[in-house]
């Protein structure tokens, strides 16, 4: 890597030229999948009216991710409602929340909702579902309202103790049940509504100063199905993806620079090292650019077999893609 002046403060922006890392050698991690079936509303893209997003029946734990542009001549909410479909009662429990606007920067909505979600928060209380029954999950997720121009983000994260039927809603203030939302005009191999089991990604990278980690890149794109569609999906992005890299020293224990660098165009994202949330961002709270970077601090690489330094990310709803972590 080009020699670097010396960095700022973790979550701090600042220049950086993409040539400083055309030499660097592209770390392949290991990949586990795990955790959350993620449910994935990003489809259509841009909504003209209340309807449904996306629905199917899940157990365990799963992931709700909804992403709109408003463009309604009324004002339009997220619901996401759980419906018992059993004989017997199924208790849920909403373990972490994210929710970003509304507001007509796209790429700030992305991150307030990724950043609420990564910050540690009280798990709410257990939402006990009757069979037959339909109820709001997160009923405060209804006050959040866009107009046109606006955009809207949620993440709800929450496990389920037997099947429930999760539809994930466009809700333009009425009770009636709603119509499924025709896709938007992505291609047809486009469709970014569907669900993805194990949408919880392990990266286990052994690394070095000098080297990089693209993230947001296929293999690693899920591929899942779409119950309202009918077809099989790819999440081209990982959008709603959780992400967590765990970083080691390739021999013994040793000291590294992180830096995260947006390869693909604008970005305005977080991230939790070791917990300690960051965010990714230009001055003000503007995207950043191509020729920007964030520095992630100094940091211990673990040698191999001991506890390693843990990054969590997602990619930020209307963000581009891929981005790069570099280790100077």
């Amino acid at each position: 890597m080009t020699a670097l002046p010396p960095l700022p403060s973790p979550g701090v922006p600042f220049a950086f030229p993409p040539e400083a890392m055309e030499s660097l050698p592209t770390l392949t991690p290991g990949i586990q999948r795990a955790g959350r079936t993620l449910l994935l509303a990003d489809e259509p893209e841009r909504v003209h009216g209340p309807g449904l997003m996306y629905r199917d029946t899940v157990s365990g734990p799963f992931r709700a991710y909804l992403y709109a542009l408003i463009d309604a001549p009324a004002a339009i909410g997220f619901e996401v409602r759980v419906r018992n479909p059993g004989v017997v009662p199924v208790t849920v429990q909403v373990d972490r929340v994210g929710v970003g606007g509304p507001g007509a920067g796209f790429f700030q909505v992305g991150q307030a909702a990724l950043a609420a979600w990564l910050a540690e928060q009280a798990p709410l209380r257990p939402l006990a579902v009757p069979p037959g029954r339909t109820l709001p999950l997160w009923p405060a997720l209804r006050h959040k309202r866009a107009v046109r121009g606006q955009a809207l983000n949620a993440i709800v994260d929450a496990t389920a103790s037997g099947p429930l039927e999760v539809s994930l809603v466009a809700d333009g203030g009425g009770r009636a049940e709603p119509e499924p939302l025709p896709p938007g005009p992505r291609p047809a191999a486009l469709p970014m509504r569907g669900t993805f089991a194990a949408a919880d990604l392990m990266l286990e990278v052994r690394c070095a100063p000098g080297q990089r980690l693209r993230l947001g890149l296929p293999p690693s794109y899920l591929v899942g199905y779409s119950a309202l569609d009918e077809l099989a999906v790819i999440n081209y992005g990982n959008y709603g993806v959780r992400y967590d890299v765990a970083l080691s020293a390739q021999g013994p224990a040793s000291e590294t620079t992180l830096v995260f660098v947006p390869g693909g165009g604008g970005f305005c994202g977080a991230l939790a090292v070791d917990r300690r949330l960051l965010p990714l961002a230009a001055p003000g709270g503007r995207q950043l650019d191509v020729r920007q970077a964030v520095s992630l601090g100094r940091h211990r690489l673990p040698a191999a077999g001991a506890a390693p330094l843990v990054l969590t990310w997602m990619a930020p709803a209307a963000s581009y893609l891929p981005a790069v972590l570099a280790l100077a």
